[in-house]
C-alpha cells in the first residue's frame, strides 16, 4: 500500500519464490518462499483503489519500455523502432506474430510484413494493399465472412470517403454494384438485375438476366458477332399515343403507313434510336437458338432442340387470317392472341392459331418481331449491291439459294441449310448491277406474306421515303 514497486523472483529449478521490498534506495533482504507444482509461480495483486503498474520494465534511462497498468492495460514501446519490436513464436521457433514498429505493419505467418497487414507472404507483392493475405496453400481459403443466425445487415461493404456504399453484399448474398466493367465472360446462373451501367468486353452466359429498360421495352444480351453490347428494344411494335409520340404497349394497333425516315424521326424523339440492321440480326439470332422458340406451326408443342424436323421457328401472324394487323395482349403466355378472331384469346394448338412471341436467352419476350407488319430497320442499300443468285432481279430468294452476299454478308441466318421450311423466312432483293436506287431494310414480314414471314425475312423494294398500310418500325436505346 506504499506505492512502492516491490520485487518478485521465481527462482530457477528450486521450487522456490524470493522477494524483496522495496524500501527506496534499496531492497530488504529477500525473503524466499517455497513452492509446490501446483503453486503459482508468481503473483502481483494490487492494493486497493491500486493506481500505479503492477509491473514495469524500463531502459537505463529510466523510459518505460513494457508495463501493465493496475486495470491491466498492457503497455509495449521499444526504445528503439525495430523490424521485430514484438514477435511470438512456437516451439520450435516458427514466426506466428510479428510487429514491425519501424514500418507500422503486422505480420501473421510472417516475420516481414510487406503491407499494414500481412497474413501470409504474398507470392507477388503488392505495396499499395493495406492488407494482403495469401492462402499460403491451394486448399486454403483467403477469407470466410460468415452472418449470424437470422443477419439482417451486409456481410460485406466497401464505401468511398462520404461513405457511400459502392458494393455491398447482403445476408442473404445479394450483391449490390454501383457500376461494373467486366474484361472477360460473365456468367449468371439465376438472375441480375442491373440498375445502372454493365460493360462486359467478352460475353454474358446467363440464366436469367436483367437490364432495366424503360416501361414497355425489354433487354437484350448483345452479341460480339454483330458488334452489339446489350440494348432495350420495345416489347411491342410502336403505337401512336394520339399524340404523334411512338410508345410501347400491347393494346392498340401497330403505327403504320410511315416511311423509312418518319420512323426515325419519330425514334429518336423517344429519346432512342430506330432500330438498327446490327440489333435486328442480334434479337434474331438469339431467338434462332432457343428452343421455347421451335413449335409446330399452329403455335404448340414448343421447347424443342433448334432444327428439329417438323418444328419451325415462331413466324408470326402471317396466313391472312385474319386479314388485317393485330393489336397484342400483355399476357405472354397468351402468344397465339388473335390469330383466328382479332381481340380474341386462343390458346396455341388451336386450328388456324399462329405463334407471335419470341423468347430470347435472357428471359425477354418480344412480340411480332415475325409478321403482323413489316418493320423499319435503320438499313439503306442500292439495288446492285443486294444479295442475289447467278440471275439477279428481284424476287423472293431462300437465304440457302443465295449465291452472292456482296455487301450483306452478315445477313446469312445460318450455316445450317435451314430457310422458310424452317420458319426463318425469305430475302426479296435484286443484285443488278445496273441498279443503283437507294432502298430501305423492312424486317420481319406482314399479316399476308405466308411462309417467307419469318424472324430473317428481309424486302429490299421500298425506297426510304415509300409509306404503306403493312410498313411499322420499333425504336431500340
Amino acid at each position: 500500500s506504499d506505492n512502492k514497486p516491490d520485487l518478485a523472483v521465481a527462482n530457477y529449478n528450486s521450487n522456490t519464490v524470493s522477494i524483496l521490498l522495496n524500501t527506496t534506495p534499496g531492497f530488504t533482504p529477500k525473503l524466499t518462499v517455497t513452492t509446490s507444482a501446483a503453486s503459482v509461480a508468481q503473483v502481483i495483486q494490487g492494493a486497493s483503489g491500486q493506481t500505479a503498474d503492477l509491473i514495469q520494465a524500463k531502459d537505463i534511462g529510466g523510459n518505460t519500455m513494457f508495463s501493465v497498468g493496475a486495470t491491466g492495460n498492457v503497455l509495449a514501446k521499444n526504445d528503439t523502432n525495430s523490424a521485430v519490436a514484438f514477435q511470438i513464436q512456437n516451439a520450435t521457433g516458427t514466426s506466428i506474430f510479428d510487429v514491425d514498429s519501424t514500418n507500422g505493419r503486422v505480420g501473421i505467418g510472417t516475420n516481414t510484413p510487406a503491407n499494414q497487414l500481412s497474413i501470409n507472404n504474398l507470392s507477388t507483392a503488392d505495396s499499395l494493399a493495406q492488407v494482403a493475405i495469401s492462402t499460403k496453400a491451394t486448399t486454403n481459403k483467403g477469407l470466410v465472412i460468415q452472418g449470424m443466425t437470422s443477419q439482417t445487415a451486409d456481410l460485406f461493404q466497401t464505401q468511398n470517403s462520404s461513405g457511400t456504399v459502392l458494393v455491398s453484399i447482403s445476408a442473404a448474398g445479394a450483391l449490390s454494384v454501383i457500376s461494373a466493367t467486366i474484361n472477360g465472360t460473365l456468367t449468371v446462373v439465376a438472375s441480375a438485375s442491373i440498375g445502372g451501367s454493365l460493360t462486359v468486353t467478352g460475353g454474358i452466359t446467363a440464366a436469367s438476366y436483367a437490364r432495366s429498360c424503360p416501361t414497355g421495352y425489354v433487354p437484350v444480351p448483345g452479341n460480339p458477332k454483330f458488334g452489339t453490347t446489350d440494348f432495350c428494344v420495345m416489347k411491342y411494335q410502336a403505337k401512336d399515343d394520339g399524340s404523334g409520340n411512338a410508345v410501347s404497349t400491347a393494346a392498340g394497333m401497330p403505327w403504320v403507313s410511315i416511311s423509312q425516315r418518319t420512323a426515325a424521326d419519330k425514334s429518336i424523339a423517344t429519346g432512342g434510336h430506330l432500330l438498327t440492321e446490327a440489333e435486328w440480326m442480334t434479337i434474331a439470332t438469339n431467338a434462332l437458338w432457343q428452343p421455347a422458340n421451335w413449335c409446330n406451326a399452329d403455335g404448340s408443342l414448343c421447347d424443342n432442340a433448334p432444327g428439329t424436323t417438323g418444328k419451325i421457328l415462331a413466324s408470326g401472324h402471317n396466313d391472312n387470317s385474319p386479314a388485317a394487323t393485330l393489336a397484342a395482349t400483355s399476357n405472354d403466355n397468351d402468344a397465339c392472341f388473335g390469330t383466328v378472331t382479332a381481340g380474341v384469346s386462343t390458346a396455341c394448338g388451336t386450328a388456324g392459331t399462329q405463334k407471335r412471341t419470341l423468347t430470347l436467352s435472357n428471359g425477354s419476350v418480344i412480340w411480332d418481331i415475325p409478321g403482323n407488319v413489316w418493320e423499319w430497320t435503320d438499313g439503306w442499300i442500292i439495288g446492285g449491291d443486294q444479295p442475289t443468285t447467278t440471275t439477279p432481279g428481284f424476287s423472293w430468294r431462300e437465304y440457302t439459294a443465295i449465291t452472292k452476299w456482296q455487301a450483306l454478308n452478315y445477313a446469312n441466318p445460318t450455316n445450317r441449310g435451314w430457310n422458310s421450311s424452317q420458319g426463318l423466312g425469305q430475302i426479296y432483293s435484286d443484285g443488278t448491277s445496273t441498279n443503283t436506287t437507294l432502298y430501305g431494310f423492312l424486317r420481319g414480314g406482314s399479316w399476308d406474306l405466308g411462309t417467307s414471314a419469318g424472324a430473317f425475312a428481309l424486302i429490299l423494294l421500298y425506297t426510304p421515303t415509300l409509306t404503306s398500310n403493312d410498313f411499322g418500325f420499333r425504336v431500340a436505346r
